[in-house]
């Protein structure tokens, strides 16, 4: 059975306000709206914006959803780090790079340390 919200673990909190704060930045960074954005993902109109609101958690199906909508990366929106267009240019162009051009690049930043 899932605890209730009050006893989650403190650092499982700070995340989850981390993503609402992060997904708040993010929809002011789109031209949509909390409800437009629901709307456009498949969602209720009000979903995205009662999560935002911290008056209830949100489902990994509709966070992906609103993610696509947004055209972020999830992972910024549960990152530590605030949301930025900068951030956001920065994920995409890493989710870009293939595996093996990724292993070279790290392998030479190494021989440089």
């Amino acid at each position: 059975m899932a605890k209730p919200k009050n006893e989650r673990r403190p650092e499982v909190l700070r995340k989850v306000e981390n993503a609402r704060m992060n997904l708040r930045m993010a929809i002011s960074l789109s031209p949509y709206s909390e409800t437009s954005a629901a709307v456009e993902g498949g969602m209720s109109n009000n979903v995205l914006g009662k999560f935002c609101r911290g008056e209830t958690d949100i489902t990994l199906t509709n966070l992906l959803s609103a993610c696509e909508v947004l055209n972020v990366p999830i992972s910024l929106i549960v990152s530590d780090q605030a949301i930025s267009p900068a951030r956001i240019r920065l994920a995409k162009l890493i989710d870009s790079v293939d595996a093996k051009d990724l292993e070279a690049f790290i392998a030479a930043e190494k021989g440089r340390v």
